[in-house]
């Protein structure tokens, strides 16, 4: 009796509660199931690496592969119980920005002051540096359809330069992770 009391009391509460979250996903993985009698349509107009990627593991699930080589064409192939991938890239040339760059450097000085003496002195310097940056980027866009007796969208992964600038090289800061990006961990099943 006293369980079913608590969870009434619980229910209430939460129906009660003026915020609602949903929790869209904690999987680090995101696994993607693929029926194996599914056929693979893709179109050889917009290749890019990410798109290539895919198709590689597609492939090596033994799947039926199916090229096109125009987004029209699909309306020619049956394209029921069917994954299809639309993939395409963007590029944006952009005119050359130049930027300061300002940063700390730690600096130190150690003299001799004698028998068994050693002076040290530390500072920091602010250092400033002109960036040049060529304002191009590369985006790379791929999209993933389940198309039954409904269309869904399985996944879309992003990738390339999503910023147009970068104000620091690895060269200025000593950092190999100046490259901002998304992880895109997904799986097929």
């Amino acid at each position: 009796m006293n369980k079913i009391l608590t969870l009434i009391i619980l229910l209430l509460l939460s129906g009660c509660s003026k915020s609602h979250y949903v929790t869209v996903s904690e999987e680090v993985v995101k696994n993607i199931n693929i029926p194996r009698n599914y056929k693979v349509i893709y179109c050889s107009c917009n290749e890019n690496p990410v798109q290539l990627k895919i198709l590689t593991e597609l492939k090596s699930l033994g799947l039926k592969m199916i090229e096109i080589d125009q987004f029209s064409n699909i309306n020619n192939i049956d394209s029921k119980s069917s994954i299809v991938i639309y993939g395409y890239k963007n590029k944006v040339v952009g005119s050359p920005r130049n930027f300061m760059v300002t940063y700390l450097v730690n600096k130190s000085k150690t003299t001799d002051c004698g028998k068994r003496c050693d002076r040290t002195e530390e500072w920091n310097e602010l250092v400033h540096k002109k960036v040049i940056v060529s304002g191009n980027a590369i985006h790379n866009s791929v999209l993933l359809y389940k198309i039954d007796t409904y269309t869904e969208l399985l996944m879309a992964i992003n990738s390339g330069d999503k910023y147009s600038i970068s104000l620091q090289t690895k060269k200025d800061t000593g950092s190999k992770n100046n490259i901002l990006s998304e992880k895109n961990a997904y799986k097929f099943n």
